[in-house]
């Protein structure tokens, strides 16, 4: 049993309201620091004791809410991106797939110049560049491709 001072504590009884979720969110979109939004919310409730949440949950809960709004906005953007360079050039493909929960799963591009340097010189090589920073959990394989079209 753990005394009233501390029930704040306890997991169980850790809960960021939805008004709380909405007050951060707007604090956010203008750009105010995670650190001084705990500061704010704890002098609305007369000290960080009174609070329901931990400074680590409100932190938690700011970079779920940054990683949904990244994820999909570069999944989109680069979609996007390249559906435009393809209606601006003939020779570039980009082909796509998503996965069960609507997000990008795998991509595929490749514009003209990459076409006429592979009908030129007949090798390619992918690899990835995000080596230790991909931030999407994605796995990304490196092949290469020799003049006969075998994959190594």
């Amino acid at each position: 049993m753990a005394p009233a001072a501390f029930c704040n504590l306890l997991p169980s009884h850790r809960k960021m309201s939805d008004g709380d979720k909405a007050q951060v969110n707007s604090m956010k979109q203008f750009g105010i620091p995670t650190s001084k939004i705990m500061a704010y919310m704890a002098g609305q409730s007369s000290g960080y004791s009174m609070l329901r949440f931990t400074k680590r949950d409100l932190y938690n809960y700011v970079h779920s809410q940054w990683r949904a709004r990244i994820l999909d906005g570069d999944a989109a953007a680069t979609i996007s991106y390249l559906e435009g360079k393809a209606n601006a050039d003939l020779m570039s493909v980009a082909r796509y797939t998503t996965t069960a929960d609507n997000r990008l799963g795998n991509l595929f591009w490749v514009d003209g110049i990459m076409k006429s340097d592979y009908e030129l010189f007949g090798d390619v090589l992918a690899f990835d560049a995000t080596y230790r920073g991909n931030k999407y959990k994605k796995t990304f394989w490196m092949s290469w491709v020799k003049e006969d079209r075998t994959l190594l």
